[in-house]
C-alpha cells in the first residue's frame, strides 16, 4: 500500500510539472506540391491542425475560399497556403479567375477620382482614336467603341507629391477617390485577356468609363 501511494503521488507531481498542451488551430495546407500558376481544386488542399503559434499570417481554415485561385509561388506539400501566395492579393482585391490586370488612365481624371476598388465599369474609346471604329454615327451622340464591359476596378492610384513636385511613387487613393497631388490618377482594372489587349493598344488617356455597378 505504501508503494502504491508513492506511485500515485509521483504521478500527480509529474502531471503538475508537465507543460500544458498548446492550443491548435485548423489550417489549410497543400495536399501535394503546388506549382506556380496552378488553379487550386479541392483535391489540392487539406486541413490539418497546427499549433496556434506556428500558424503564419494569411492562412485560412476554409479550403473553399482558395478553390479556383492560382498560386504565384510554388508551395511544397504540407505547408500552409497563405494569401501572399495567391493571385490578386497584390491589389488587396481578388482578381476573377481568367482575368488580367491592366493599368489605364481615363480621359477625365474627375471620373477616375470617383471610382473605388470593387466598382464595375464599361470602358469606351471615341471614334477615331487609334483607328477604333465607333457606333452611334448620325444619332447626335459621340460615336464610341466599348473596349471592355464590366471591368473590375482593382485599385485607384495617385502620384505621390511632396512640396509640389511629383515623385516616382504611386499611392492608393482614398475611398472617396480624392487625389494626392495629381489630377491624373491611374486606374488598375481586371478584364478578360482579349479586352486587356484592346485597352493596352488604346490611346493613353483617351478612355471613358461608365459605372455599371458600384461596390
Amino acid at each position: 500500500m505504501v508503494v502504491a501511494g508513492l506511485l500515485l503521488a509521483a504521478g500527480a507531481v509529474a502531471r503538475q510539472a508537465a507543460p500544458p498542451t498548446p492550443p491548435v488551430e485548423p489550417v489549410v495546407v497543400a495536399a501535394h506540391d503546388l506549382t506556380v500558376g496552378q488553379p487550386l481544386a479541392a483535391g489540392d488542399l487539406r486541413v490539418v491542425r497546427m499549433t496556434a503559434g506556428l500558424v503564419p499570417d494569411g492562412a485560412t481554415s476554409d479550403p473553399s475560399a482558395l478553390v479556383d485561385r492560382a498560386v504565384t509561388a510554388g508551395v511544397p506539400s504540407g505547408l500552409p497556403v497563405v494569401a501572399a501566395q495567391l493571385d490578386g492579393d497584390r491589389f488587396g482585391l481578388a482578381m476573377p479567375v481568367g482575368t488580367v490586370a491592366v493599368p489605364i488612365r481615363l480621359a477625365d481624371p474627375a471620373v477616375a477620382g470617383l471610382l473605388r476598388p470593387g466598382d464595375r465599369v464599361d470602358l469606351v474609346a471615341p471614334t477615331g482614336v487609334d483607328g477604333w471604329a465607333g457606333t452611334g454615327a448620325g444619332t447626335g451622340a459621340v460615336p464610341v467603341t466599348v473596349l471592355a464591359s464590366g471591368a473590375l476596378v482593382l485599385e485607384v492610384l495617385d502620384r505621390v507629391a511632396e512640396d509640389g513636385n511629383l515623385l516616382g511613387g504611386w499611392a492608393s487613393g482614398s475611398a472617396s477617390g480624392s487625389t494626392v497631388g495629381s489630377a491624373e490618377p491611374l486606374v488598375v482594372v481586371a478584364v478578360a485577356p482579349q479586352e486587356g489587349h484592346l485597352l493596352a493598344a488604346s490611346g493613353w488617356g483617351s478612355l471613358g468609363a461608365v459605372l455599371v455597378e458600384g461596390s
